[in-house]
């Protein structure tokens, strides 16, 4: 199985600074845990080949330590343990390797408060409920909340701008999307409405057209997950 995921450095917020560039990546995790990243939206080699995690375990992407570029991670769903890594290159998960969440629950990221760097989350596929830290670390959940029912997908994004993550949901039964503009309980504050097909998977990006592009998280559901993201390299 491989995964296919495009990415950047994500995470950063603020003025993009004079001679910055916004560097798109794209790449591929298979089955033996090989990734394999090109610095281009394009055919072409891999720039980048390495191995980090065990193939079963899902791909993450963050800005762990807020240096405005995106490590790695991979989280284990039958132990809910996360292994995080401060750049794009094998070895031992320097940011750290703990357990958060329960087996089978779906790992999040996003820059929750807008502090400039990337914290982590869990949503509980049998309940709708959602387990959000601010920080990439161990600890108990600073923000926890239901939004969305079972069996429902979530997503992550920033839909107004503001440089925080807000949180959504798909039903795959009726290909209806619920976003609401901040990490917390309540109504929908975008109307419900209807994008997709039966069998389709969400996804959610951001088109950087301004001088100051939020982050972004994706969250791409299935045997095959896809992985897209766009961030300021400086």
């Amino acid at each position: 199985m491989i995964r296919f995921f495009v990415i950047a450095v994500i995470g950063y917020s603020g003025a993009l600074a004079e001679g910055s560039t916004i560097t798109p990546i794209i790449g591929t995790e298979n089955s033996s845990g090989t990734w394999n990243l090109r610095s281009s939206p394009s055919g072409g080699p891999p720039d980048n080949t390495f191995n980090f995690g065990v193939g079963s375990w899902r791909p993450l992407l963050g800005d762990w330590n807020g240096s405005g570029h995106d490590g790695i991670g991979a989280f284990d769903p039958t132990t809910a343990t996360w292994f995080l890594r401060n750049t794009r290159s094998s070895g031992p998960p320097d940011a750290g390797a703990f357990a958060f969440g329960n087996p089978g629950w779906i790992p999040l990221v996003g820059a929750w408060t807008g502090a400039g760097k990337d914290g982590i989350g869990v949503f509980g596929p049998s309940t709708g409920f959602w387990y959000l830290r601010n920080t990439a670390s161990a600890g108990a959940a600073d923000i926890t909340f239901a939004f969305g029912a079972p069996g429902w997908i979530p997503v992550t994004g920033d839909w107004t701008g503001s440089g925080k993550t807000a949180i959504g949901v798909f039903d795959p039964a009726t290909e209806t999307w619920y976003l609401r503009n901040t990490p917390s309980a309540g109504a929908p504050d975008i109307t419900p409405f209807a994008f997709g097909a039966p069998g389709d998977k969400p996804l959610t990006g951001e088109d950087v057209t301004t001088p100051e592009p939020s982050s972004f998280v994706l969250v791409v559901m299935g045997l095959v997950g896809l992985y897209i993201s766009s961030r300021r390299d400086t």
